[in-house]
């Protein structure tokens, strides 16, 4: 596993610790735009979808994903790929920009930014809703008509961009619509028809809604031009015809309708409501476990997120820190780990199409690192993406391991282990990593052993572990 990468989940590790907290220490904060993808936006994930966001002035970059979007199948490895970008180009009324903020609130699970230019207050709020399944961005300022600008869809593969919707309103909806089709055998080649799905192509989808209120939105070319508005609601919602069930080749319907059909059911619905929904949702997850390990200084908590950090690698003495760094973990795992498929190499992250070890599913040590802190951490269900995937893939294991290990009897293979990458087809490559099917069996005991869930006992865990045995 390439080092660069290794960041968000060392944080993981952290998470077995266990106490009571106070509720503060709880928010990221810093005082301009991310520049670095990596080691400056800001995460925010559903489970499913995910983006870093940059918080940018003029320009405000969201670097999207869809945890399903890969290319390869059961006989090519194949990588993870970047989804898109969508960026909000801003025309602001001028001036010097002062008290910029840009945070990332672990106890509300939303991202904001703001600061003031000309007079005007601007606000923004981003957050992942895992009961709506879109990424909700809320731009607001506290005059009215000083919103102007434009939305534009940019695809990683080169789909092309769409505008539906009437030529101009004042108070209807624009969707922006990038669709297209991945060759699941070749990384390299990007194909736009939307023919007949084969065993070989993963069509994929995102669609962008604008709400405005006050002003007016318009079409301009392949994006969406807003003038004069007060504020404006833009929903994100993505899909791919990735489905986890090996009968299938894991191959689905094309997520057009299904997709379009949601986000129309989305946009129904005000933001107060779908963040009403969004905090319902997140709390019950990670307003379960507090930490304290005591309180640090003023000193300490006036500083910026990361100059916070440079302070403490020399001095330390930071425990808000610490504890910031625990729930942290908790956030990043529930993030990228509650639908569709477990948390990657990079979790749900991902800015390129060839990413290091291809993203993949490492099981020499990656994967269960990345899982470690489940169950202490009082995440159990984030656990069981974790175990829906290996149940899926044992067929292919099975056969993989019966060819490369042969009994010399010529009776048949009992049980089965993995190599260290794999895909979410199957697909296995490099090194035969022999404890690897019992470390996995390992994972399923800790569910048990930390729930008592004796269904999941007699009907999973214990069928799974007796053949690995």
């Amino acid at each position: 596993m390439n080092r660069k990468y290794t960041c968000i989940f060392i944080v993981l590790i952290f998470t077995s610790l266990s106490g009571s907290a106070n509720a503060t220490d709880l928010t990221l904060c810093y005082d301009k735009p991310a520049q670095d993808w990596e080691k400056e936006a800001l995460p925010i994930g559903n489970g499913r979808m995910g983006a870093m966001l940059f918080g940018g002035l003029e320009t405000d970059r969201i670097q999207f994903n869809e945890i399903s979007l890969w290319t390869g199948n059961e006989d090519v490895m194949g990588a993870y790929q970047a989804f898109g970008n969508l960026y909000i180009h801003l025309s602001g009324p001028g001036g010097n920009v002062t008290d910029y903020l840009r945070e990332l609130d672990l106890s509300r699970g939303e991202a904001r930014v703001s600061y003031k230019t000309g007079g005007v207050t601007y606000k923004r709020v981003y957050f992942a809703s895992h009961p709506a399944q879109v990424i909700v961005i809320h731009l607001g300022a506290d005059k009215p008509g000083f919103y102007t600008g434009e939305i534009e869809l940019s695809d990683m593969h080169e789909a092309p961009t769409v505008v539906e919707g009437n030529s101009i309103t004042s108070s209807g909806a624009f969707t922006l619509r990038m669709a297209g089709r991945r060759r699941r055998d070749r990384t390299s080649e990007t194909e736009r028809s939307q023919s007949q799905a084969s065993e070989k192509t993963m069509y994929y989808e995102s669609q962008v809604i604008v709400l405005n209120e006050g002003g007016e939105i318009n079409v301009n070319g392949n994006k969406i031009a807003f003038e004069k508005c007060n504020s404006l609601n833009i929903l994100l919602g993505t899909g791919t015809s990735y489905i986890l069930d090996y009968k299938k080749k894991f191959m689905g319907d094309n997520p057009h309708n299904n997709l379009t059909a949601q986000m129309k059911s989305t946009s129904t619905k005000s933001f107060k409501q779908l963040y009403d929904e969004h905090i319902k949702d997140y709390l019950s997850l990670f307003g379960r476990v507090n930490l304290d390990l005591g309180e640090s200084s003023p000193e300490c908590r006036d500083l910026t997120t990361d100059k916070r950090i440079e302070v403490y690698a020399t001095e330390g003495k930071d425990p808000g820190l610490e504890a910031m760094l625990f729930q942290y973990g908790r956030y990043l795992l529930m993030s990228c780990s509650r639908d569709t498929l477990p948390a990657n190499l990079q979790g749900l992250w991902n800015d390129r199409n060839n990413p290091p070890w291809n993203a993949d599913y490492h099981t020499n040590i990656n994967i269960e690192m990345n899982y470690w802190p489940a169950e202490p951490a009082n995440l159990s269900e984030c656990h069981l993406r974790l175990f829906d995937m290996i149940m899926a893939l044992r067929p292919v294991y099975r056969k993989a391991t019966a060819v490369e290990f042969p009994p010399p009897d010529g009776n048949p293979m009992r049980g089965w282990t993995v190599r260290t990458e794999s895909n979410p087809f199957g697909n296995m490559s490099y090194v035969w990593n022999m404890g690897g099917s019992a470390w996995y069996a390992h994972h399923f005991w800790e569910h048990y052993a930390f729930t008592l869930d004796k269904d999941f006992l007699k009907n999973t865990a214990y069928p799974m572990m007796k053949e690995i045995c």
